[in-house]
């Protein structure tokens, strides 16, 4: 358990590194595969450690049980965080105690193919012959087509929070 963890409140955020592991599900299903194959994902949580403990559990399943991995991955992974959110919510609306939220990032190398996916401002950058490659985008709430979608879904922005209160436009949970 790190401090984080242990810390773990709405002023002190916890965080999850899922490494790549045999006995994780995107792992066993590639394990069978011949084909380089590696994953980790990242989630960074606010408001208590529950909506990283559940990403962390159901986004990778959400992945592998989708019939369609790894053919349409990009759909999949875009499913797969729809999902967990959808999955999240369900569970914290029998459950207050649960509420909470994660910004989420899930890297996936199959073969030659790197995707890499997030909700929030976890960032991914690729190092390529000594040069930075930015290989994710922050949703924030400032960043003008956040804002456009967030109004046009009756939230509002303020003083760069989302109604208020949070500083990343995307976000599993709360």
């Amino acid at each position: 358990m790190t401090d984080f963890d242990r810390n773990a409140s709405p002023v002190h955020p916890s965080y999850k590194l899922v490494p790549a592991r045999p006995f994780h599900p995107i792992g066993e299903f590639l394990a069978g595969k011949r084909l380089q194959k590696s994953q980790t994902a990242v989630f960074d949580g606010h408001g208590g450690k529950q909506a990283t403990d559940f990403a962390c559990y159901h986004l990778p399943r959400f992945i592998v049980e989708d019939e369609d991995f790894p053919e349409e991955i990009e759909r999949v992974v875009a499913s797969a965080f729809l999902q967990t959110d959808t999955a999240f919510a369900k569970a914290c609306s029998l459950d207050s105690y649960l509420a909470s939220g994660a910004t989420a990032l899930v890297a996936l190398v199959l073969g030659r193919m790197l995707v890499v996916a997030n909700a929030g401002d976890c960032r991914a950058v690729l190092c390529r012959r000594g040069k930075a490659i930015e290989m994710s985008r922050d949703h924030k709430p400032m960043c003008n087509r956040e804002r456009r979608r967030i109004e046009a879904s009756g939230g509002s922005v303020y003083d760069g929070y989302l109604n208020g209160k949070l500083n990343v436009a995307l976000a599993l949970g709360d």
